[in-house]
């Protein structure tokens, strides 16, 4: 069953107060970010919508049609493989070949209905200054589907989707490089919004500023909180307070 529409704003409202782990002392980098760049799945919405449940779903039943194995052990090796390659289809093109565009076509056919639009979340983005941009191991259809259905079809300026890089999802380094070549900026002027540990490591090490949504124990971020509307409130009291940068 798809999660219930009221999780659109992860049950947050503006006067929340914040867990006592969340880093809310002033942060000087803040003004120097001119790109912000936001992964989509468990990170524009809240991972208890349950949109990810049923991609890993069909993904079981792809693999375990595709290789002739029992549901378990199709679930198994589906979750061996993104542990051990940062993502199942990483793991699948490497030890068995897999076409990709057929893998992310079969396994992304899912209900979206359960994701409905949440004014706090957009109206944060919407202020939010600087370029704003989207990148998801993901494919393009899916990227786009979820956008709609949360109201956010204009919020963002691009999109690298799993098209874009090569099918080489994150963590590998492929696709954050390909954003900062795009884009022309250095590392240290773009910030990076995941839920995925992993893939803000590999953002981490390539000098990108971090901010982790969900819980943590790994030092991988500059931010960590439980919901994104946490960050996205906390970054507009710190560019608030620190006022406008000089032309």
């Amino acid at each position: 069953m798809v999660g219930h529409p009221m999780r659109c704003c992860w049950n947050y409202s503006p006067n929340m107060v914040q867990a006592p782990s969340c880093t809310n002392n002033m942060a000087s980098w803040v003004h120097e970010i001119s790109v912000w760049v936001f992964d989509l799945d468990n990170t524009l919405y809240d991972a208890r919508t349950e949109i990810f449940p049923q991609i890993d779903a069909r993904m079981t039943g792809y693999m375990a049609g595709m290789l002739g194995l029992s549901w378990d052990r199709a679930n198994d090796l589906r979750r061996t493989y993104w542990v051990e390659f940062g993502a199942t289809l990483h793991g699948l093109r490497q030890i068995h070949g897999l076409c990709p565009l057929i893998f992310t076509q079969n396994t992304h056919d899912i209900d979206y209905s359960g994701l409905v639009p949440c004014g706090v979340t957009n109206q944060f983005l919407t202020k939010l200054p600087g370029h704003k941009m989207l990148f998801t191991n993901g494919p393009r259809q899916h990227a786009l589907q979820v956008l709609a259905q949360r109201g956010m079809t204009d919020i963002f300026a691009d999109m690298i989707t799993i098209e874009d890089t090569d099918f080489r999802p994150k963590p590998d380094p492929h696709g954050y490089e390909h954003i900062l070549k795009q884009l022309g900026v250095p590392a240290s002027q773009v910030a990076m919004f995941e839920d995925n540990e992993q893939n803000l490591l590999t953002a981490r090490s390539l000098g990108l500023r971090t901010l982790h949504v969900g819980a943590s124990r790994l030092p991988y971020w500059d931010r960590r909180d439980d919901h994104l509307n946490g960050h996205l409130e906390w970054l507009h009291h710190q560019l608030d307070a620190q006022g406008p940068t000089t032309p």
